[in-house]
């Protein structure tokens, strides 16, 4: 007798997520493109689901007898992610023998193949500030009251210079030491910017009213709110 044999067809999977947006941080209004292959070809509407922070993110696109599909995703206020990944790939999955998609899990997920980190938030700028007299912080100030600088200022003339802690991800410090007071524009357009974390000043007159301005861009673009670190009249 001839043995009845019976083929089995395997399930479909998704093999493998991927995305050929450059490696990088990205911000609100970002666009990140999402490519997944599966083992075989299938046939239907797939959607995607990111893991983006309290709320993930979809992407959907259609397939017929096909075996990789993409779709976009556009980041969104509050979405956040260290390294982006993909949650699960769902929908009406069929392949060419009906079979349905067999786990919506990858079995190479986008982390594994890119390093793409979403940032939404604004970073905050820093609070706390060392005060010397000079840039070679010959004297440091500990306080920062109007009779410290005043006695230097009678004196001579003080070149403050600050120092802060680095903030995390920052990747440029826009600072701006000066008697007036300034805008965002301005203070964006100014030679003052750098990823190194301290600035220098000039105190020439006394009777005048001095500050210290700051904000931060991160490696995604955002940008903090401008603020006003220090305010000081010399008498």
């Amino acid at each position: 007798a001839v043995p009845d044999c019976t083929s089995v067809d395997d399930a479909p999977t998704v093999t493998t997520v991927t995305s050929t947006t450059a490696n990088g941080y990205y911000k609100v209004g970002g666009v990140i493109d999402i490519a997944v292959t599966f083992s075989e070809a299938v046939s239907g509407d797939v959607l995607v689901t990111l893991e983006t922070g309290e709320i993930d993110r979809t992407c959907s696109f259609s397939v017929a007898a096909e075996s990789a599909g993409t779709c976009d995703y556009t980041v969104k206020t509050g979405d956040a992610s260290a390294d982006l990944t993909v949650q699960s790939v769902t929908g009406t999955i069929t392949d060419g023998s009906g079979d349905t998609l067999a786990t919506p899990t990858p079995t190479i997920n986008l982390a594994a193949n890119k390093n793409i980190v979403i940032d939404t938030a604004k970073p905050l700028v820093p609070t706390k500030l060392k005060i010397y007299s000079s840039k070679q912080k010959t004297k440091r100030l500990k306080t920062i009251n109007p009779r410290t600088f005043s006695k230097i200022v009678k004196a001579k003339s003080v070149h403050p210079y600050f120092t802060w802690s680095a903030v995390a991800d920052v990747s440029k410090y826009y600072t701006k030491f000066t008697d007036k007071k300034i805008s965002r524009q301005k203070l964006l357009n100014s030679k003052n910017k750098s990823n190194k974390t301290n600035a220098s000043g000039k105190i020439t007159q006394i009777g005048k009213k001095y500050y210290l301005y700051m904000l931060l861009r991160d490696q995604a673009g955002n940008q903090s709110k401008v603020k006003t670190l220090l305010t000081y009249k010399a008498e």
